[in-house]
């Protein structure tokens, strides 16, 4: 399914994660993404009944930007969408409620500089956090992380691997912690160099 409305700039990006114990449960789901808009998806699961608000946790509509499928597990489904500013934790409460399905929800939003987690098991809320974005990042898109260092790195603009760390909240695994050093030296010593 392709974008249906141009992302925000402080748009958070929810990875949606649902678990079914009962096939037909994710059968109908199956239906919903075959002939839904995708404006409608998530009123096609839980009829708003109340402020976008209250039904999802955000203040503005919620939009799929595109849909996968989960193929190494066939009991699960993952959906990728965006938020205004928010994640959708209201919804997956209802959602979970309502259909008895497992839920994990990984989200992040730069713009705001915040991530988390949520999962929902047997309709009861076991973990719920919240983290800086690159925090997140590093825990939930490790390869992404990598990827994207030299991001990471200015987005700081520190002097100081450990003051990095701190301003960021960053709690950075053993193994990772002397290559990461390695490279934000690495980093600041390519930048002294443009600046000659």
């Amino acid at each position: 399914m392709g974008l249906t409305k141009t992302v925000s700039m402080t748009a958070c990006e929810n990875n949606l994660f649902i678990q079914f114990n009962n096939s037909e449960i994710k059968d109908y789901f199956l239906k919903v993404f075959e002939n839904v808009d995708n404006q409608l998806l998530f009123q096609s699961f839980i009829p708003l009944s109340g402020t976008k608000l209250e039904c999802y946790g955000v203040d503005s509509d919620v939009y799929i930007e595109y849909i996968k499928f989960d193929i190494s597990d066939s009991d699960v489904i993952n959906i990728i969408f965006h938020t205004h500013e928010n994640p959708c934790i209201e919804f997956c409460k209802r959602l979970a409620g309502r259909y008895s399905v497992n839920v994990q929800l990984i989200y992040y939003c730069e713009e705001n500089n915040y991530s988390g987690q949520i999962q929902i098991y047997h309709n009861q809320l076991v973990k719920n956090e919240l983290y800086s974005y690159w925090q997140g990042v590093y825990l939930f898109y490790y390869d992404l992380f990598w990827e994207r260092l030299d991001n990471f790195f200015e987005s700081y603009e520190s002097k100081n691997f450990m003051e990095l760390l701190q301003k960021n909240s960053m709690n950075i695994f053993e193994k990772d912690l002397n290559l990461l050093k390695y490279r934000f030296d690495e980093f600041n010593l390519m930048n002294q160099f443009k600046n000659l």
